[in-house]
């Protein structure tokens, strides 16, 4: 049995507040037996829970008491703090986010008394993504053939490689287990190493291909401007230009040989940028669209094994030829709707 009983009592009982808000309080402590409290300490963070391992943080953590309490006291014990900058509160499809109060005594020899009160925080009603801290997105444009393209075919050469070996291990000493083994293992790095080198491939008819969004830091509602320009080098068939915005939910769960991803698409919307024709060498391409966040977006969000990422993606179909593809982060802050 606990000696203590602890209550969590937010003023006014709000239950619902914005990033920046400031939630002020007091800590019940009701004492059912002498005991020794080496901690009494009021924790806020923010935890995930849904398909995905569970992933936490924001930790403020306040120690309001060391000490001796006697059987029949009663203690109010005041706090303070800061909604933090986020995460906003979020119930989606895999991936759930909350806030939570937390309240502990450390008691010696004892069960040490417990509560939790869940809080609702909301987004800001603040009027410029820029009053808010932003996450690092890199250069504004993006060229497809870059970094990330070099290693997947790195990689895919890392399962090519040994597979071959495999393989030919096989079929030399009749084993034909080792040889489909390989073959399964080479086929999948081949796959990785062509799309590795696919843009490259693309951007030998297409030229180098430039890719931006602006903004990239972007409240819900939103107009993005979208641009893609080329210069083709060669004469090619094409099936057509589009460009995508899509809001996915990636959340993992397990570790090693049980892990498994669930993806989730919130929303999804396509423009056609240029329609089906042909391209003729040195015929520069200067095309331009536009994207809309819905009003309802929610805010991006990053965790181990958790994922809220807005994206728009750029396809290029080109017929009887490797397509060219990229995909740029917007950044979705914590803000109430863009007014139109």
């Amino acid at each position: 049995m606990s000696k203590c009983d602890l209550t969590i009592v937010v003023d006014g009982d709000q239950i619902a507040f914005q990033i920046g808000e400031t939630v002020t309080g007091y800590l019940q402590v009701r004492v059912d037996a002498d005991c020794r409290c080496d901690g009494l300490t009021l924790t806020q963070e923010w935890s995930t829970h849904g398909r995905g391992n569970r992933a936490s943080g924001g930790e403020q953590v306040l120690r309001l008491y060391r000490g001796e309490w006697k059987a029949g006291e009663s203690h109010s014990y005041p706090f303070e703090f800061t909604i933090p900058d986020g995460p906003v509160t979020y119930h989606g499809h895999y991936l759930n986010v909350d806030h939570y109060l937390r309240a502990v005594a450390d008691i010696p020899w004892a069960f040490d008394p417990k509560d939790e009160r869940e809080l609702l925080v909301t987004p800001s009603s603040k009027s410029s993504p820029e009053d808010l801290p932003q996450v690092g997105l890199g250069a504004p444009e993006v060229a497809a053939a870059g970094i990330p393209f070099v290693y997947l075919a790195l990689f895919g050469c890392m399962f090519t490689i040994p597979g071959l070996a495999f393989v030919a291990g096989g079929v030399f000493n009749g084993d034909w287990v080792m040889a489909v083994f390989g073959a399964v293992f080479a086929l999948a790095g081949a796959a990785v190493l062509f799309m590795g080198l696919r843009n490259s491939l693309a951007e030998r008819k297409l030229g180098p291909v430039v890719a931006s969004v602006t903004p990239r830091v972007a409240p819900p509602g939103t107009k993005l401007s979208l641009a893609l320009d080329f210069n083709p080098r060669s004469e090619a068939r094409l099936n057509k230009i589009t460009a995508t915005l899509k809001g996915v939910e990636t959340v993992t769960s397990g570790s090693g040989t049980n892990t498994t991803t669930h993806v989730h698409t919130l929303y999804e919307e396509q423009i056609v940028l240029r329609a089906e024709g042909r391209l003729f060498a040195r015929e520069a391409q200067e095309l331009a669209g536009t994207l809309t966040l819905p009003p309802d977006a929610a805010p991006s969000f990053e965790a181990s094994d958790n994922h809220l990422v807005w994206q728009v993606e750029f396809h290029i179909d080109i017929a009887a030829w490797p397509d060219w593809t990229s995909s740029t982060k917007v950044q979705v802050p914590a803000l109430a709707a863009a007014k139109a």
